[in-house]
């Protein structure tokens, strides 16, 4: 087997064994039958720690989509330079083209906002000619 599995195996033996054997010395004094009580104890502790581990992995599984959705965010973010719409001053801010784009000046503190105006162009082919300063060369063939 591998040894990594196995030192992950004998940890968790150990996280669950060692209290058990521990509370049913303690009980098995009050109640009797030692071993009922090792079942029985590690039965609950195995139960608790697996539902804590459902819980850790759904909050780190949380964690990991909120940290994947910043990640978007700010692949997203772009900074442009605009002016102030009150004062004029000259700015560099973060926009985001899928949020409502706000800032505040620190120059004048006003609130600005930021409006996109997307258009279309066509698409051409550049035309073949010979380059500027260059005489084109006659044709020798003969018709």
């Amino acid at each position: 087997m591998n040894k990594q599995l196995l030192t992950i195996l004998g940890i968790s033996l150990g996280i669950i064994l060692i209290p058990s054997f521990l509370i049913s010395l303690g009980l098995a004094h009050f109640y009797g039958g030692f071993w009922w009580l090792l079942l029985l104890s590690s039965g609950i502790i195995f139960l608790i720690g697996e539902i804590s581990n459902q819980y850790f992995q759904r909050r780190i599984a949380f964690d990991i989509a909120t940290f994947k959705t910043k990640i978007e965010e700010l692949k997203n973010e772009q900074s442009i330079s605009v002016s102030c719409a009150y004062c004029k001053t000259r700015l560099s801010i973060p926009i985001v083209l899928s949020k409502r784009n706000t800032h505040e000046c620190p120059n004048c503190k006003q609130t600005n906002l930021v409006i996109f105006q997307f258009t279309t162009a066509q698409i051409t082919t550049p035309l073949e000619l010979p380059q500027i300063g260059t005489t084109p060369q006659p044709s020798t063939e003969i018709k």
